[in-house]
This record gives C-alpha cells, sequence and structure tokens, in this order.
C-alpha cells in the first residue's frame, strides 16, 4: 500500500530532532516536535475522515515547517538553499 502524504511527513519529521539537537539549536528541535505532533494529528484526523480536524492540522504542520525554515534557511544567489 502506498503512503500517503501525511504519512511522508512523519517520515520525514521523524529523525530530524536529533538532527537539530546535535547542533544545539532548541529552536530546531522545538519546530520539529511541534511539527511532528500536528503531522501525527493529521494522519489520525484524515484517516478518521475529520476533514476540519486534518485542515486544522495541516495548518499546523505548515506553521512549524515555516517557522523553521525562516528562523534556519538562507536563499543562496543560484536560487537553492542552505542551512544557516
Amino acid at each position: 500500500m502506498p503512503l500517503d502524504v501525511p504519512e511522508l511527513v512523519v517520515q520525514g519529521l521523524e529523525g530530524t530532532e536529533s538532527f537539530w539537537a546535535d547542533r544545539h539549536m532548541n529552536d530546531g528541535v522545538t519546530f520539529t516536535k511541534d511539527g511532528l505532533a500536528a503531522a501525527k494529528e493529521l494522519v489520525s484526523a484524515a484517516e478518521a475522515g475529520h476533514a476540519d480536524h486534518a485542515k486544522t492540522a495541516a495548518s499546523k504542520v505548515g506553521g512549524s515547517c515555516k517557522g523553521c525554515h525562516e528562523a534556519h534557511r538562507e536563499k543562496l544567489p543560484d536560487g537553492k538553499y542552505k542551512i544557516k
């Protein structure tokens, strides 16, 4: 059975906490924990068919991702990104 997007988000965030912890970036750890919790909420809501809850959880995931990306990514002249 192929994975769906919410499950892929959970898998993508798992292990990311240690990436930030190894770099002593506490806000990155917090962003990851919050995003992972919201992604798991999203999976549960989607599986249960609760569209409103899924929409709220997806918004939380997006907010967590955006916050971390804004804090820790730098856009390079070639359009690619690097971690600050």
